[in-house]
């Protein structure tokens, strides 16, 4: 007998320790929060990075545009122009640049 109920104990299913979670409408929803936050996040990073390509991509520009005109007047001869230049773009390189190439050329003696 005793082996007959030990063998039919060993036949019940033992306990799962598995849970079943059910979706809690409440973590979707910080869930999807985060989702959200983190997306819009990413949105203001990547505009705010084409705001800054686009803003070195002008000063370059304006930089060649500036030093092409600053050739044309250096090689003009005319350095007091090319100073004056130099001076109102506001770039302390080139003006530092400008003045020594002026400096350069002009003969001393």
């Amino acid at each position: 007998m005793l082996v007959a109920t030990l063998i039919a104990l060993s036949a019940v299913a033992a306990p799962s320790n598995h849970q079943v979670i059910q979706p809690s409408p409440n973590a979707a929803s910080v869930t999807m929060g985060r989702f959200w936050d983190d997306e819009r996040r990413r949105f203001i990073e990547d505009a705010r990075r084409d705001q800054v390509v686009a803003y070195r991509q002008t000063v370059i520009a304006h930089r060649v545009e500036l030093a092409d005109q600053l050739d044309r007047l250096i090689a003009a001869g005319d350095c007091e122009q090319a100073r004056i230049v130099a001076q109102h773009a506001g770039y302390r390189d080139i003006r530092e640049g400008v003045a020594r190439v002026c400096d350069a050329r002009t003969p001393r003696g």
